[in-house]
């Protein structure tokens, strides 16, 4: 998101003195217990972008809208996509269930 932001600010030409970031991400603990059932995801992403400008506050507006459009990450979070693992070992591939499975080939995705 940092990267988009300054790369709208060079595009618009606004001169950034300051951009920082602070990210802060929520995940649950049962898995850490192997807890049946948990969830290991992300639950919350939060982020608090701070900016030190002479710009307009709708210019920074329009700025951080088009860092927000722009960044992979965070619309990667807003709309989950499908991940599709492979693991190969010296070349040769091995069975999504037999490295993924649970007792009786089953997997937990």
């Amino acid at each position: 998101m940092l990267t988009q932001v300054t790369r709208a600010a060079s595009l618009t030409g606004i001169s950034l003195h300051r951009a920082e970031m602070d990210v802060r991400a929520y995940f649950p603990h049962g898995a850490k217990y192997d807890l049946p059932e948990s969830r290991t995801a992300c639950e919350i992403l939060e982020y608090r972008l701070d900016l030190g400008t002479e710009a307009s506050r709708q210019q920074v507006c329009e700025l951080a809208r088009w860092a927000e459009r722009a960044c992979h990450v965070v619309n990667t979070f807003r709309e989950p996509v499908d991940v599709l693992p492979t693991l190969r070992l010296n070349g040769t591939e091995i069975p999504l269930r037999e490295w993924l499975g649970a007792p009786g080939g089953r997997v937990r995705l």
